[in-house]
């Protein structure tokens, strides 16, 4: 049945999409997100310390605050938070960062239309933005359905009012999913084939949802593809990278992160990245082919950005043999600090020059703004000549 849209789109046809990242400097991770002229801005605090309403030990909460664009919030906007607050704990990897609270802002700037859908997109970019561990991403869609029996994608604010019904539709996206496969709770079939969250409004028969879902999962390839797109048009390592990194001498510190304490291997599991890019960082197989063996142990991480040190330490089996010493400090050498993203792989690590020295421990590190600060005991070459 031919249908006729007031803004002249097909009832596949889905609105303008825009999505932008990092656009709040106190928050940990923001993104906007919009379609057509509804738009919302997502904002990530954590992880934090929990408090004892959201202490778990064994798992990391998500709260979720939403923010009407004018008054009080109301019964509505309680719904949704319960909705977007359910859909993050289930992409999210809430065992990596255990008895801590990640504080998701939902900031309505307008409603067009399909607002829940829009602003669980605005909340998946800004988790992947704050570096928060996810699962997949996900995309959410709003179906509506007309008396007359057909099926429109994403409605405008007044198309959504003159439907008999309406389902909020949200899909995973699993192709580049860091969990094994055998962790998918759906035998048999891919992760991109199932749903995560189904909200209906209205009254529907069954195959008239079924309708809306075969349309609704064709779109959300669309929308995966778009939100890819724009993450990955912002991840550090694709041109030059946003951040710097400095290197001071120690001091006493307090972080609100706790700091790792392990080897790299260890640090692959703990930040959840994939099979295929833990093993790569096992065997110090970064970007580049290792021309000296180093003892450097200690590695960092921030909300985004994974620390590693190649200082001109070495370590020789067979030097101590021959009856030099088994650790030498190379006064001809280098020293770099290599800068990671979370879940970059190994064409995205950028390395920094530095004076020639040795960091055994890194202190703290963080992000101020578009810097990453790496605070760390800094040892120079007179060190070691005074030690010999």
């Amino acid at each position: 049945m031919e249908v006729d849209r007031t803004d002249g789109r097909t009832p596949n046809q889905l609105r303008p999409l825009a999505c932008s990242g990092r656009i709040l400097h106190r928050a940990h991770g923001s993104a906007s997100w919009s379609q057509g002229d509804t738009k919302v801005l997502a904002a990530v605090y954590g992880p934090k310390a929990g408090t004892k309403k959201n202490e778990n030990p064994e798992k990391a909460c998500i709260e979720v605050i939403w923010k009407p664009k004018t008054g009080q919030i109301g019964k509505p906007e309680r719904e949704f938070e319960m909705i977007l607050k359910r859909t993050l704990q289930s992409i999210c990897i809430l065992t990596v960062n255990p008895n801590t609270t990640t504080s998701v802002i939902v900031q309505v700037v307008h409603d067009d239309g399909a607002l829940l859908p829009c602003a669980i997109n605005a909340a998946c970019a800004a988790l992947v933005d704050a570096g928060i561990p996810m699962k997949h991403l996900a995309v959410a869609i709003c179906c509506c359905l007309a008396e007359s029996g057909y099926v429109i994608l994403d409605p405008t604010k007044l198309e959504e009012q003159k439907m008999k019904a309406f389902v909020y539709l949200v899909f995973p996206n699993s192709i580049l999913s860091v969990l094994p496969e055998v962790s998918s709770p759906m035998k048999g079939e891919p992760m991109e084939h199932g749903i995560i969250t189904s909200v209906t409004h209205g009254a529907m028969s069954v195959d008239d949802y079924f309708l809306c879902l075969e349309r609704g999962r064709a779109a959300s390839a669309k929308l995966s593809d778009f939100l890819r797109r724009s993450l990955q048009s912002k991840v550090p390592g694709a041109g030059n990278p946003p951040f710097h990194t400095t290197l001071i001498p120690s001091r006493l510190l307090s972080s609100s992160v706790k700091p790792f304490l392990g080897d790299l291997q260890q640090l692959a599991m703990q930040i959840g990245v994939s099979k295929t890019i833990k093993n790569t960082l096992g065997n110090w197989n970064i970007n580049r082919t290792w021309n000296r063996p180093f003892t450097s142990h200690s590695k960092r991480y921030s909300p985004k950005y994974n620390v590693f040190l190649d200082h001109p330490l070495s370590i020789d089996i067979n030097r101590l043999v021959l009856g030099g010493l088994l650790m030498k400090y190379e006064n001809e050498g280098y020293s770099k600090i290599g800068i990671m993203p979370r879940y970059g792989d190994a064409d995205s690590i950028e390395w920094f020059d530095v004076e020639p020295n040795c960091t055994f421990h890194i202190l703290n590190c963080f992000e101020d703004g578009d810097e990453v600060v790496v605070w760390g005991v800094e040892l120079l070459n007179q060190s070691f000549q005074d030690q010999s």
